[in-house]
């Protein structure tokens, strides 16, 4: 037979969960205790693996520093041999080597070890009464060596007490599909993540609890037991990818005690992402959310899965079927597999006076970080297809439009529908890029709710006529020519240009909903090359007296905006020059019929500015009916042509508020400029090379390189 040390450069260790006496180093996945032994002290936190050769394979152990315990009270091992069902053993005190498996084929096989327990009522932090298991080596077949096991790169570090390390579960007997983990929902968790697990934790801690046996994690998150650190120069080793902190149950938990352990753990993990978990009851809740938001770091995020009836061994303890279903409904509230993520705050005073609910975010920004791969950025598709929005919690993705992409400028082109626009304090949009496993486009049409009837990003290059309607009615317009000969720069990106004289897109159907109704707004981007006659630039018009157009009549000098019904003159208009060639204009109607005068059912907004307008005949309570077309660049049939550059064209079912308007325009005006609307910030905190130099493995929020 052949002994085989904890040396051996092949024995791996769990991450983050051995002491430092200075053997080891940040950047190496199998950092050891010490030349003689792997140490072993708290429940469900240590695994060991490798890959051995032969028939036969013992693990060598020391329970020497067990003597005073009583036999129930002596550690518990579990272990697999090949991937087959986890194998229990409580040690006994005569224990030098614990066979786990003979006759086996002569090849090479995989072991995995866990620590499932180290006895009931045993000491687990303070010296000498530590119930500790030394694991010395291996006993192997004479000339059987080991070699490296298939690992994963990532790491997850789980903070928690019982239900994360499952001391109350019946956790051991059964590994995952893919045989690496044991069935506690850290385990679980990390195996679904592609993740190595280091699980710490204690029965009963908590951020203030603890005993001489049972630490508080406030004062333990660094320290393997009582005067021996976890870390090396302050830090994990190796570095975690994500952290998670379950925590909240025992003992009292106040907001300045998440921050506190918050701060520590960043300081000594930079790179992670960290989750805080609240308990499967639901305990602490506000409180953790309260900590996380005063902690206000773009890496931090709190997971709340609400109180839910998880399978418990005695109302708090979860069974094995307990565990899978809180794994699931953690993983289902993680934005997992994607390596990088940029913040957006929406600066609050450019949003006018109110909220805006449901509100379609413009996205348009050039980052080096969003430029594909080949050309120095982190975008894996050259499509842009893994940019993803996500809401300000940045865990809900958003429902979203990508209407362009460039890899080599890194420049994108988003619609997302954003939950709320708040004019009080800065609301948050995130983006989430870097994901190879995402190559289809996320594009729905629910970006635009129902109230939206055409939205028209005249990004039409194409050597065809047709004019794409984003909105679910699929409102496609036909241009006199081919796009790819009209696109030119817009205002969001691209646009299309239309000549005065014959240009126009006309929709194959009536766009539905105004015909007798009382409700709309109607938007653009315009840009006149010409003032000159009477032009239209938006149309739905039957005929004189059913008809909603937005023109510029030279004649009274004035952008006019006309509603009729019935009557020819039921108009309103600006007399001013509140247009000009060579400058884009965002130009807004706004109609409610259900108003009682003629200043309140029609309004205008030009660049978000309410305009004073002069009526001429009645404002109409409903909108004509009629079957024309919508039309943009001319009046509907193709009359009244506009020398002018349009973009973003939004028809709605519903009557705009001020507020809405000018977060409208604010948004969409640049998102380059002094005073953006959206200020972008990486999320990451180092550079790649810092990532390699801490052990960091690839994970999907690692560093960048900026």
């Amino acid at each position: 037979m052949a002994v085989v040390s904890v040396t051996d450069a092949n024995f791996y260790c769990a991450a983050c969960t051995t002491y430092s006496d200075g053997a080891g180093a940040l950047g190496v996945t199998n950092v050891r205790a010490s030349s003689t032994y792997v140490q072993w002290n708290t429940p469900q936190d240590k695994i060991i693996q490798t890959v051995f050769s032969g028939t036969s394979v013992g693990l060598n152990v020391d329970v020497s520093m067990c003597s005073s315990l009583s036999a129930i009270d002596y550690p518990v091992i579990a272990y697999s041999v090949d991937g087959a069902a986890l194998t229990r053993y409580q040690l006994l005190s005569t224990d030098t080597v614990v066979s786990m498996g003979t006759g086996l084929a002569n090849t090479t096989h995989t072991l995995r070890v866990v620590y499932s327990t180290g006895g009931n009522n045993s000491e687990k932090w303070t010296p000498p009464l530590i119930n500790i298991l030394r694991i010395t080596g291996l006993t192997l077949d004479t000339a059987a060596v080991l070699s490296a096991p298939t690992l994963f790169s990532p790491v997850a570090l789980f903070f928690g007490d019982s239900i994360t390390c499952a001391a109350a579960a019946v956790n051991i007997g059964t590994l995952t599909t893919d045989g690496r983990s044991e069935s506690s929902y850290a385990a679980l968790l990390s195996s679904a993540l592609g993740c190595e697990p280091a699980i710490i934790g204690y029965a009963g801690t908590g951020y203030e609890s603890g005993a001489a046996s049972v630490p508080n994690v406030i004062s333990a998150y660094d320290l393997y037991y009582a005067g021996k650190s976890r870390l090396f120069s302050g830090l994990f080793a190796p570095q975690p990818n994500y952290v998670f902190i379950n925590h909240g149950i025992n003992g009292v938990t106040t907001q300045g005690d998440v921050t506190s352990l918050l701060t520590l753990v960043r300081a000594a993990a930079p790179l992670a992402r960290i989750f805080v978990v609240v308990p499967c009851n639901g305990a602490a809740a506000a409180t953790l959310a309260a900590g996380v938001a005063a902690f206000a770091d773009a890496n931090t995020i709190l997971v709340n899965t609400g109180v839910t009836s998880y399978g418990t061994t005695d109302g708090l303890h979860l069974t094995v079927a307990g565990h899978l279903a809180y794994k699931t409904d953690i993983l289902a509230r993680l934005p997992m597999g994607f390596a990088q993520s940029l913040i957006g705050s929406i600066d609050a005073t450019q949003c006018g006076a109110a909220d805006s609910a449901s509100f379609p975010l413009s996205i348009i920004l050039t980052h080096a970080r969003l430029k594909t791969v080949p050309n120095g950025g982190f975008v894996q598709s050259a499509t842009g297809y893994d940019i993803r929005p996500f809401a300000g919690d940045l865990l809900t993705a958003l429902p979203f439009e990508l209407v362009a992409y460039d890899g080599s400028a890194g420049t994108v082109e988003m619609h997302a529908l954003h939950p709320l626009v708040t004019h009080a304090t800065n609301a948050t949009v995130a983006l989430f890029y870097s994901n190879t496993a995402v190559t289809t486009d996320g594009s729905s049409a629910t970006a635009w709710p129902s109230a939206f009837k055409g939205v028209w990003h005249l990004k039409d290059n194409a050597a065809t006529t047709t004019v794409l309607d984003s909105t679910s009615l699929v409102s496609t317009g036909t241009n006199v020519a081919n796009t790819s000969t009209k696109t030119v720069t817009g205002q969001l990106g691209k646009a299309l240009t239309y000549n005065g004289t014959t240009d126009y897109t006309e929709t194959a159907a009536d766009v539905v909903g105004f015909n007798g109704g009382t409700l709309a707004t109607w938007s653009c981007w315009v840009k006149f090359a010409s003032l000159a006659g009477d032009t239209v630039f938006l149309s739905k018009n039957t005929n004189s007296a059913a008809r909603i157009e937005l023109a510029v009549y030279t004649a009274a000098s004035g952008l006019y905006i006309i509603v009729a019904n019935g009557a020819s003159n039921s108009f309103g208009y600006i007399n001013a020059a509140v247009v000009s060639t060579g400058v884009w204009a965002h130009v807004v109607l706004v109609y409610d019929g259900t108003q009682s005068t003629d200043a309140t059912r029609l309004k205008a907004y030009v660049n978000g500015t309410a305009q004073t307008l002069t009526f001429g005949g009645t404002i109409p309570s409903t909108t004509g009916t009629g079957t024309a077309h919508m039309t943009l660049g001319a009046r509907t049939g193709g009359s009244a042509f506009s020398s002018c550059v349009l973009d973003e064209v939004r028809v709605a079912v519903a009557a705009r508020s001020p507020s809405w308007l000018i977060a409208e325009y604010n948004n969409q005006r640049t998102q380059t400029d002094t005073g953006d609307f959206i200020t972008w910030t990486s999320t990451d905190v180092g550079s790649s090379a810092q990532a390699v130099s801490l052990g960091m493995g690839p994970t999907l929020y690692r560093a960048g390189s900026a």
